[in-house]
């Protein structure tokens, strides 16, 4: 084009030169050669100066694209690429943001998903252990079976059927996220607290523990059979955990647009460091001790994600020898 154009601004300049000036031959010819010589310059720098510039933003254009081939190539090859850096803008820069999200998103999800199979694997192995243990002296006659050792064989298969169903609960917990709806109905959230605390009262009764209930009787739109699972397994965890003397106590009362529900009672002191993890899926505090008490760090993690799904909150606070689980739903017509 910029030949192209040169060639036409040439010839019309100098057909008008020669019709309107009255130029003689020579000079004519020396206003033609002067005419074709900068225009030959003024073409020759043009396409010079603009071959450079498409160069230019061309490769700058290309090398994002280029990287974002080239990782993509190795997250296909099962490798996990290094965030690519670019100024890009517009689009192009959108395009790039959104893949460093998507790989920063895939590390954490396979850390979680290692993480998960590292510790159900190290949950299950223990019971295992000892099942195949004694099994093995059953049958090879070193031991010899009595009461006590086919209730503890009983505990450990009661312990992994009880870490099954509670992996099945988060299974579907998940699903249900991943789905977004939840079934709400209106229920007393009082009653189901009684409903929930007449559950344990066998528990409550050999273990010598009080309760004091004092929740605000009050109509709630939620999945009433997920809050009452809410509510055993804090119940649970504030019996099974029971330290020293004094009682548990049950409150809920409205606060705004949300309605609060704690549970408290004397328990072991937890350390400052560990509270933040506490609703994390297979934390325990105390390996060895909850391994032996039944408890697989699930029941919090079950808690965490039926209250996120309802729209809530969940906490936790330390006020000496008291431990206080919290909740919050929110109040929707």
């Amino acid at each position: 084009m910029i030949i192209l154009s040169s060639w036409a601004i040439y010839h019309t300049a100098c057909f008008l030169a020669e019709g309107m000036a009255g130029l003689e031959g020579r000079r004519q010819q020396q206003f033609n050669t002067t005419l074709f010589h900068y225009l030959l310059i003024f073409t020759v720098s043009g396409i010079v100066v603009g071959s450079f510039l498409h160069i230019y933003m061309t490769r700058k254009i290309i090398a994002p694209v280029r990287q974002l081939i080239q990782s993509m190539r190795k997250l296909g090859l099962g490798a996990y690429p290094d965030e690519i850096t670019s100024d890009a803008k517009g689009e192009l820069g959108l395009l790039i943001k959104q893949y460093n999200q998507m790989i920063t998103q895939l590390k954490v999800h396979d850390g979680q998903r290692k993480k998960l199979i590292s510790d159900l694997s190290h949950e299950i192995r223990t019971p295992l252990a000892n099942l195949q243990g004694y099994l093995h002296g059953l049958q090879s006659g070193v031991i010899t079976g009595n009461a006590s050792l086919y209730h503890s064989l009983y505990e450990e298969t009661k312990r992994l059927t009880n870490l099954m169903e509670q992996i099945d609960q988060l299974k579907e917990l998940d699903h249900n996220t991943s789905q977004t709806f939840i079934i709400k109905e209106a229920f007393n959230i009082a009653d189901a607290v009684e409903q929930c605390v007449a559950m344990f009262e066998w528990a409550l009764t050999e273990k010598n523990i009080s309760i004091v209930i004092d929740v605000e009787p009050i109509q709630l739109r939620a999945d009433q059979a997920s809050i009452q699972r809410v509510l055993t397994n804090l119940i649970d965890n504030a019996i099974r955990y029971y330290q020293e003397t004094g009682t548990i106590q049950i409150c809920g009362k409205t606060e705004e647009d949300t309605y609060k529900l704690s549970i408290s009672g004397p328990g072991h002191e937890i350390p400052q460091d560990a509270i933040p993890k506490l609703f994390e899926r297979f934390y325990r505090i105390d390996e060895s001790r909850s391994r032996n008490s039944g408890g697989t760090g699930l029941g919090l993690a079950i808690v965490k994600e039926i209250i996120e799904q309802h729209g809530g909150d969940v906490g936790f606070i330390q006020d000496g020898q008291k431990n206080e689980f919290w909740i919050t739903l929110p109040l929707v017509s």
